[in-house]
């Protein structure tokens, strides 16, 4: 295991990264990027790591420095890093996202620049060869006009990236990626490439990754570097090949609506096209249909009239996925890192419906 880590310019010797860790002059954030290099130097195989929940409930789980470094290394060949580039740490440490950030500039012998975990955080320097951001972060820094052109290459992950935050990333020099993965496996374990003259269409899986999915159509990873058997998840996918997919959503999302399973994210992303506005599929209990389609679309009824775009629905789906209720909101809900609120949606919902009878 490479035991060397260029930080903000200068090469840090263990006794550097004790003194800094334990320096109270530091703010907290930073002295936990080095607390956890110390950690990542030490003679333990494992680093002690909470899940986001994707595949299940949150909880403790230790994973292997081992296959933290292989998944590094299936990173650094995929965008060919080189040493002495920058790569930009602005997530904290205490997430996978963080953690590989570092263990991916220890490998690559890049030169680690930092800035406090913020929201809306600031490029520190004119180049950046490589960063991470959530979707919340680059939504805030665009609407600060943040340059991306000094940024080479961009993942972004930890949230599906919305149609507006899509629009804008569409429109930027810079190569940026979505990403697909978990905390079980060691951060991402596919991309998908957002922009350029051909973005993808679907997410391509890193080499030593397959794909599969189960009777759900939830998708299920096979690791062999990684983990034995199968990794099962809740996200819905449609399989392209066994290193390709297309996300579709999360198995909890959907909708029964008389016997026809539906997964709303698909059909939002094209009703959002149709509407140049974001907006959301749920549903409320019906007692024929057992489950009936509500849209939610955020913006006044200017955006698209609803006769008019119940018609362009039916004519687009069929008349099984038009709505059977359409409502317009000034802002949809969303949580801390712009996901949609989706059960705040359906409270509100109800809460319109019970006022109007």
């Amino acid at each position: 295991m490479n035991k060397q880590i260029t930080i903000n310019g200068k090469i840090l010797s263990e006794a550097d990264l004790v003194r800094a860790a334990d320096n109270p002059l530091l703010p907290d954030w930073e002295r936990q990027v080095y607390a956890f290099v110390i950690n990542w130097f030490d003679h333990s195989e494992e680093i002690e790591q909470k899940t986001s929940g994707s595949t299940g409930s949150p909880k403790k789980i230790m994973l292997k420095k081992s296959m933290m470094v292989a998944s590094a290394h299936k990173t650094i060949r995929y965008f060919d890093f080189k040493s002495g580039q920058v790569a930009w740490l602005c997530l904290p440490v205490k997430y996978i996202a963080g953690k590989m950030m570092v263990v991916r500039a220890i490998e690559a012998r890049l030169n680690l620049v930092l800035s406090e975990p913020l929201s809306s955080p600031v490029i520190p320097v004119s180049k950046v060869d490589f960063a991470a951001l959530v979707p919340m972060q680059m939504h805030k820094m665009l609407s600060a006009g943040e340059d991306f052109s000094r940024i080479s290459k961009l993942i972004i992950g930890g949230a599906a990236v919305d149609f507006k935050l899509l629009k804008h990333i569409e429109k930027l020099s810079c190569e940026v990626y979505a990403t697909y993965g978990m905390t079980e496996t060691s951060s991402h374990i596919a991309l998908q490439r957002l922009n350029g003259s051909k973005p993808d269409a679907h997410f391509k899986l890193l080499d030593g990754f397959s794909v599969a999915t189960d009777a759900h159509g939830c998708l299920q990873i096979i690791a062999p570097d990684f983990f034995s058997g199968v990794m099962q998840t809740t996200d819905v996918v449609e399989l392209i090949s066994p290193v390709a997919f297309r996300w579709l959503g999360r198995v909890d999302h959907v909708i029964n609506s008389g016997g026809i399973k539906i997964s709303p994210e698909p059909i939002e992303k094209e009703i959002s096209l149709l509407i140049n506005s974001e907006c959301v599929i749920t549903s409320l209990p019906d007692e024929v249909l057992g489950q009936k389609l509500v849209l939610i679309i955020e913006g006044s009824a200017d955006i698209s009239p609803k006769k008019l775009l119940i018609d362009k629905i039916k004519q687009r789906f069929g008349k099984h996925l038009v709505p059977k209720l359409v409502y317009y909101l000034d802002v949809l809900p969303r949580s801390s890192n712009m996901k949609i609120d989706r059960a705040e949606l359906v409270h509100i919902i109800k809460t319109i419906n019970l006022i109007n009878g």
